[in-house]
C-alpha cells in the first residue's frame, strides 16, 4: 500500500498548459514529443485514457494507443486501440471504432472511423442495443455517419440480422440515439377507402419548449377534401398535463351533394386536463371537454381514424368535469356532465347533469360494535 501512494504522489506526472492537462505514472521526451505512460488527457469536456499518450505540443495533436479511451460527455465512450486526436480543430481518427452509450445501452463498431465536425464517419458498421459479444440482433451498413452533438444517426445500405440471419434491406436508415425531443416530421399516415380515395397525413411534431409542444396534422382525401387538426400539450408541475385540440376538414361540394351532408365543414376542438394537489394535497381535477358540429370530426382526424363504421352511431358528446378532494375517512366530490347530441340544430331540451354532488364517509367503527358508512348524492338535472 505504501508502495501505491508513493508512485501515486511522487512519480505521476503532470503537463498543464492552457488546454490540455496530462497526468501519467512515468513521463520522458523524445525529439520533442511528449511520451507519457499509464496517461490520462483532459482537454475541456474529453478525457481520453491510454497505456501511452504522444503529445506533440506544437501541432496540438494526441496520438493514444493501447486500450484508448475517450469520453467526450457524461455517456458516450469511443473505445479503440489506436487514436488522433488534433486538439484545435477537433478532428479525431481511430482504430478500431467502438462508440457505447451507457445511457441507452447502444452501440456502433467499425474497422476505423474519422471525426469531422460534429459526425463520426465509418464504414462496414454494425449497430445494436444488444450484448457486443452476442447480439440478438444487429443492423450491418456499408457506410455511416454519427453526429455526437444531435445524437442522429445515417446507414447507408443497411441489413438487419437477427441471430446472424439476414432479414431486412434497406437503402437508407436514419433515427436519433438521443431521448431528446426534437423538432421534426412524424410518420406519415396512409390508407385507402373506396368512397374517399386515398388518404395522407404527414403529422409534424413541434418543441415549445420542456413543458411544452405543438403537433399539426395537415391532412388530405383525394375524392372527399382536406383539413388541419393541431395539438398542443402542455404540463406545469410534476402532478399535471393537459391538451388542447383543435381542427377543421372541408369536403368538396361534389362529395357533400353525393352524400346529403347536412355540414360541408366538419370542425370542433377538445380540452383535457388532470391535477392532483390542486386546492389540498388530497384532492384531483379532471377536464374532458368536447364540442363539434357533428361526430365526422372525430372520423376525419387521422390520429384517431378507424375503419368500423359504427363509430359514427353514437352522436351523443359528452363532457366530463370531475373534482373530488379526501380527508381521512371522508370522500367529496364534484361532478358534471354535458351532453350534445350533434343529430339536433338545438340542444336547449337535450337532458345535462349540472352539477352532481356527492359525500362518502368510509367504514368506521363506532360504539364499540358497529360498523357504519354513509354515501349520499345530489344530482341537478
Amino acid at each position: 500500500m505504501n508502495k501505491f501512494f508513493l508512485l501515486l504522489f511522487s512519480v505521476i506526472f503532470l503537463f498543464a498548459s492552457k488546454e490540455v492537462e496530462i497526468f501519467g505514472s512515468n513521463s520522458h521526451l523524445d525529439n520533442g514529443v511528449l511520451v507519457v505512460d499509464d496517461a490520462i488527457a483532459l482537454d475541456g469536456n474529453m478525457i481520453i485514457s491510454a497505456q501511452k499518450i504522444y503529445y506533440y505540443k506544437n501541432k496540438k495533436i494526441i496520438i493514444a494507443k493501447g486500450n484508448v479511451y475517450i469520453n467526450y460527455d457524461k455517456n458516450n465512450f469511443l473505445i479503440g486501440q489506436t487514436a488522433t486526436i488534433h486538439l484545435d480543430s477537433k478532428k479525431l481518427s481511430i482504430v478500431p471504432f467502438f462508440l457505447f452509450n451507457f445511457q441507452d445501452s447502444d452501440w456502433m463498431s467499425a474497422k476505423s472511423a474519422k471525426q469531422l465536425d460534429d459526425n463520426y464517419i465509418s464504414n462496414n458498421t454494425i449497430s445494436s442495443t444488444c450484448d457486443p459479444n452476442h447480439p440478438d440482433w444487429e443492423i450491418v451498413a456499408s457506410s455511416s455517419t454519427y453526429n455526437k452533438t444531435t445524437k442522429w444517426v445515417n446507414l447507408y445500405n443497411p441489413t438487419l440480422y437477427l441471430k446472424g440471419v439476414p432479414i431486412f434491406y434497406f437503402p437508407y436508415l436514419g433515427f436519433s440515439l438521443s431521448k431528446k425531443r426534437t423538432s421534426g416530421f412524424l410518420r406519415p399516415l396512409l390508407g385507402y377507402s373506396v368512397s374517399e380515395g386515398f388518404f395522407v397525413t404527414q403529422p409534424y411534431y413541434l418543441v415549445l419548449g420542456e413543458h411544452a409542444d405543438l403537433e399539426l396534422d395537415p391532412t388530405i382525401r383525394t375524392f372527399r377534401g382536406k383539413g388541419l387538426y393541431a395539438t398542443f400539450r402542455f404540463v406545469h408541475s410534476a402532478s399535471s398535463r393537459g391538451k388542447i385540440k383543435i381542427g377543421e376538414f372541408a369536403d368538396k361540394t361534389s362529395y357533400q351533394q353525393k352524400y346529403n351532408l347536412a355540414n360541408r365543414v366538419h370542425k370542433g376542438w377538445e380540452f383535457l386536463y388532470k391535477n392532483s394537489g390542486v386546492l389540498f394535497s388530497n384532492d384531483k381535477i379532471y377536464f374532458d371537454i368536447k364540442d363539434a358540429n357533428d361526430v365526422d370530426y372525430f372520423y376525419l382526424d387521422a390520429c384517431n381514424y378507424t375503419f368500423d363504421s359504427s363509430a359514427l352511431s353514437n352522436k351523443i358528446l359528452t363532457s366530463n368535469i370531475n373534482y373530488y378532494t379526501t380527508n381521512g375517512n371522508n370522500y367529496f366530490g364534484v361532478y358534471a356532465k354535458y351532453f350534445k347530441d350533434t343529430s339536433k340544430t338545438d340542444n336547449s331540451d337535450t337532458m345535462q347533469l349540472l352539477p352532481q354532488l356527492n359525500y362518502h364517509r368510509f367504514s368506521d367503527n363506532f360504539y364499540g360494535n358497529f360498523i357504519g358508512s354513509i354515501d349520499m348524492n345530489v344530482y341537478n338535472y
